[in-house]
């Protein structure tokens, strides 16, 4: 227990400071700094706050590794939905412009803020529940995995099916959607898998690959997409890749040793009929 605790302790700190590196340049943009080396000590200084803050923060904490992959799942989860949702919430991503000048950077600050804000928010959420629920690694791993493939299928899927909405902005806030069913159905079923963590970064790098070898399939055949019909096709085996390498992730490691917290009950259980 000692061992996985000290672990989640190092996840948590490691997300918390690659998000202080990724807010830190959000900031730049926000604040309108152009100076190098301003903008240098912005970035220094927020995601050393980030790594100290979160560092010093957890010293007297137990954090398990479900809890760390909870907290960074997420994080990830919240940050999309935030870049997802913004437009259609009506904060245009574009920066204004007057007079042919930026007034606010490249990227909207308000944009940035929403995202940092639910990306914030969806850590602490994640988090607590990891906190609460005490899930396994691979059980907090879960939603952030179908939370990948709802997003994949509802975006590949439009492309495929030729039904992207005219409006870009509603075409981003479907596919938000489609992730956030895919996480709700990854913490529904979070709690009857027994996988350990190697089963879990198996299954995800298999729907990766599985990605991976539906484009590359289409693009060996059909070539670099010239029509609309060649892209539909080339979104359609991509899609059917994500799902296929998820599923062959599943089959190919069913049977792989249990986390530890099921093998040892299992262990119990079979001393208690003996």
């Amino acid at each position: 227990a000692g061992t996985e605790e000290d672990t989640g302790r190092v996840e948590l700190v490691g997300a918390t400071t690659l998000a202080a590196f990724y807010s830190s340049f959000a900031l730049l943009d926000v604040f309108g700094i152009d100076d190098f080396q301003a903008g240098t000590l912005l970035v220094t200084g927020a995601t050393a706050a980030g790594f100290l803050g979160s560092f010093f923060g957890t010293s007297n904490m137990e954090v398990s590794g479900g809890m760390a992959s909870a907290y960074s799942g997420g994080m990830l989860v919240g940050l999309l939905n935030g870049l997802l949702l913004g437009p259609a919430l009506g904060i245009d991503p574009a920066g204004s412009v007057v007079d042919g000048v930026s007034t606010d950077g490249e990227v909207n600050q308000n944009y940035l803020l929403f995202g940092l804000g639910t990306m914030a928010a969806g850590a602490a959420l994640g988090g607590y529940a990891g906190y609460r629920l005490h899930p396994t690694r691979a059980q907090a791993q879960f939603p952030a995995t179908l939370a990948v493939s709802g997003l994949a299928t509802i975006g590949l899927g439009m492309v495929a099916l030729d039904a992207v909405p005219e409006n870009a902005d509603t075409g981003f806030a479907v596919a938000a959607i489609g992730m956030d069913v895919g996480t709700a159905a990854g913490i529904l079923l979070a709690p009857h898998i027994d996988w350990s963590v190697s089963r879990a970064r198996y299954v995800s790098l298999a729907e990766f690959l599985g990605a991976l070898g539906g484009f590359a399939l289409s693009a060996i055949i059909v070539g670099k997409p010239d029509t609309d019909s060649e892209v539909r096709v080339m979104a359609g085996t991509t899609l059917a890749g994500v799902w296929a390498g998820l599923g062959a992730g599943v089959y190919f490691t069913r049977h792989m040793v249990p986390d530890p917290r099921f093998a040892t009950s299992l262990k119990e259980t079979s001393t208690q009929f003996q």
